[in-house]
């Protein structure tokens, strides 16, 4: 998935997912590394939190696996427009 902004991130996901842990991973589109808490438990809210890591790598890994699963091209040279692809599928 891909939001516009971390809020809209956050708003979309639901902390007993967290919880449940249907949610491993998030990223900005530069690769910074998100935590995803949800911190008043079960039936809190959700708050991505920036962390110091910084991996495009295993974004753009992400991504392409994505593509791959969902019967596109997987070759991704421009994070921005496949995160905009995605987005308008979604």
């Amino acid at each position: 998935m891909a939001f516009g902004s971390e809020s809209e991130a956050a708003g979309y996901m639901e902390a007993i997912d967290i919880d449940d842990g249907e949610y491993d991973a998030a990223y900005l589109i530069d690769g910074i590394v998100l935590q995803i808490l949800a911190p008043d438990g079960r039936d809190g809210p959700v708050v991505l939190q920036r962390t110091d890591e910084h991996d495009p790598d295993a974004l753009l890994a992400r991504i392409r696996a994505y593509q791959r699963v969902n019967g596109q091209s997987a070759d991704v040279s421009d994070l921005f427009t496949s995160a905009n692809g995605v987005r308008k599928r979604e």
